[in-house]
C-alpha cells in the first residue's frame, strides 16, 4: 500500500487546467480527495483490520481561479498500528500568476521529536513545493528546491529513489555502535530542475538535481568495518530523471520512467537506479488491460536506519548495513532486478472485476512490504527467491466514490510467511511458510469524480 504522490505529469496537467479551478467551487472548503487503504486479512497474520490503516485526506479553499489552499491529513503504518504516524498534517498553497505557478507544501507535526512540542515548517522532502515557469504552450520549466520527485512506478512504486542519508556531526569514530552525543542520521532528498514538453496526447520530461551530504576524507573508512574519521568534508550526489507517456484518455496511455543518482554507496540509499514502463489499453467489447515492467538496483551500502530514521537499527553487533543473523549483508544488496504485473478486466456499467498476475524478482526492491529486503527468510539471509501473486478483484464505482476489494494469493519460492500458530519472541525460532492469501481493500473519493477508462 502507497498513496502515489503528485509526479511531473500530474504537476504538468495542474498547470494546464489551473487546478481544475473553472469546476471547483469559489471561497469555500470542499473534500478534494480521500484514500483509504488496509490489509483486511490474511493466513499469516489473521485479521489486520486496524493494524495497517492507510488514510489520505485533502480540503480545498479556492480563493480564485488562481489561489487555492490545501489542508491534507495523513497516517503512514510500517509494521503494526502503534508505528502509525498519525500526526502528520499538511498545509499546501499555490498561486498562478502570468506564466508561473507557485507551490508551498507546509508540514504540522504535533509530536515534534526533538522537543517533544507542536512545530510548523516546510516540508523538507515534498515534491510538492515548486516554482513552474510556462515558457511556451509547449515546454514548461520547474524547479523543486527540496525533491525533484525521484520516484517511479504503480504497482511496484519506489518512493523516493533519491533518498540519501550522512551522518551528521562529524564523529571521529562511531564504530562501536553507540550513538555518540549530538550526532544523528540526517536525511534528505535531491532537489533539482525539470524540463517538461508536451504537445497533442504526447509528453516528455528531462531532470536533473544536486544534494550536499557530509563524508569522511581518509581511504580508509567503510561504514561497515573501519567507522572511523580522521576529518570530515562536504560532497554532492547528482540525480537524473526522465520520461516519457503517450495519454489518449479513451484507449490507450503508455509511460516510461527512469530515475538515478551518482553517490548511492556514499549516502547509504536503498536504491541507485529505477525504472518503470506501464501501459493502459482498451480493447473493443469494453476489455482493459494494464501492464507494468520495473527495473531496480539497490544501493551498494543501504542503511539501515531505525523507525525513528536518527541512527542504525542493529547496533549489537554494530551492523549498518542490511544483513542478516550471521552479519553477512543481505542477499539484494547492491544488485538489480525485475518485477512484471499485468490485469485484464471488464468494464461494465457502474464496475470493473478484473484479474491480476505479479512478479517479483528475488532481489526487486520497491517500497512495500512484499519487497525482497522486507520479505526475508526466518535469518534474514535470504529474499523471498522470486515471489508470484495472482487474484482477482473489482473496482466498484458509486458516483465520487470507487470501492475496490481484491483477493490475492502469494506464492515465495522460500519461506517468508510467518505461521500464524508457531510465533516465537526470537523470530529465528518461529515457523515460516512458502504461501499466504490476503484479502485488501481500497476506497477512494475524488471531487472530479472517477473514469471509466481506469483500474
Amino acid at each position: 500500500m502507497n498513496f502515489k504522490k503528485i509526479g511531473t505529469s500530474a504537476l504538468a496537467t495542474f498547470i494546464a487546467m489551473g487546478a481544475n479551478a473553472s469546476t471547483e467551487p469559489m471561497e469555500k472548503f470542499f473534500v478534494d480527495y480521500a484514500n483509504y487503504e488496509e490489509y483486511i486479512y490474511s493466513d499469516s497474520k489473521k485479521t489486520e483490520v486496524g493494524d495497517q490503516v492507510e488514510l489520505e485526506i485533502a480540503l480545498k479553499y479556492n480563493f480564485s481561479k488562481d489561489t487555492f489552499a490545501k489542508f491534507r491529513f495523513e497516517t503512514s503504518p510500517e509494521d503494526n498500528r502503534f508505528d502509525n504516524k498519525t500526526s502528520k498534517f499538511e498545509t499546501r498553497i499555490g498561486h498562478t500568476y502570468k506564466a508561473f505557478t507557485f507551490q508551498v507544501d507546509g508540514e504540522l507535526q504535533t509530536d515534534e521529536s526533538d522537543n517533544g512540542g507542536t512545530s510548523m515548517g516546510l516540508d523538507l522532502d515534498s515534491e510538492s513545493t515548486f516554482i513552474s515557469y510556462k515558457i511556451n504552450n509547449n515546454f514548461n520549466l520547474t524547479f523543486y528546491p527540496f525533491n525533484f520527485d525521484g520516484e517511479v512506478g504503480e504497482e511496484f512504486n519506489t518512493w523516493d529513489v533519491t533518498r540519501i542519508y550522512f551522518i551528521d556531526g562529524q564523529p571521529s569514530d562511531f564504530s562501536s555502535g553507540t550513538q555518540p552525543t549530538d550526532v544523528k542520521i540526517a536525511e534528505k532528498t535531491i532537489p533539482g530542475f525539470v524540463l517538461t514538453y508536451s504537445k497533442d496526447l504526447f509528453k516528455a520530461y528531462a531532470g536533473i538535481g544536486k544534494a550536499t551530504y557530509e563524508h569522511p576524507v581518509n581511504s580508509s573508512y567503510d561504514v561497515v568495518n573501519n567507522a572511523v574519521a580522521t576529518r570530515w568534508e562536504r560532497r554532492e550526489d547528482t540525480g537524473y530523471k526522465f520520461g516519457l507517456s503517450y495519454n489518449n484518455d479513451e484507449s490507450l496511455r503508455l509511460s516510461l520512467d527512469y530515475v538515478t543518482h551518482t553517490e548511492a554507496k556514499e549516502t547509504g540509499s536503498l536504491l541507485e537506479t529505477a525504472a518503470s514502463a506501464q501501459a493502459l489499453v482498451k480493447l473493443p467489447k469494453n476489455i482493459l488491460i494494464e501492464a507494468e515492467i520495473a527495473y531496480s538496483k539497490a544501493g551498494e551500502e543501504a542503511w539501515n536506519t531505525s523507525r525513528s530514521g536518527n541512527w542504525f537499527s542493529t547496533t549489537t553487533p554494530f551492523q549498518p548495513v542490511y544483513a542478516d543473523n550471521s552479519s553477512n549483508i543481505q542477499d539484494w544488496v547492491g544488485k538489480s532486478d525485475m518485477a512484471y504485473a499485468l490485469k485484464v478486466g471488464m468494464v461494465l456499467e457502474n464496475q470493473t472485476p478484473y484479474f491480476f498476475v505479479r512478479h517479483q524478482g528475488e532481489h526487486f526492491i520497491f517500497i512495500e512490504r512484499e519487497s525482497a529486503h522486507r520479505l526475508r527468510t526466518a535469518d534474514d539471509s535470504l529474499s523471498h527467491g522470486g515471489l508470484l501473486r495472482y487474484g482477482i478483484g473489482s473496482k466498484i464505482r458509486a458516483g465520487n466514490f470507487s470501492i475496490q476489494p481484491e483477493f490475492e494469493i502469494l506464492k515465495a519460492k522460500n519461506p517468508v510467511f510467518t505461521s500464524s500458530s508457531d510465533l516465537r519472541a526470537d523470530r529465528i525460532n518461529s515457523s515460516f511458510v512458502k504461501n499466504d492469501y490476503l484479502l485488501y481493500l481500497e476506497v477512494n473519493y475524488d471531487f472530479d469524480g472517477h473514469e471509466l477508462f481506469s483500474f
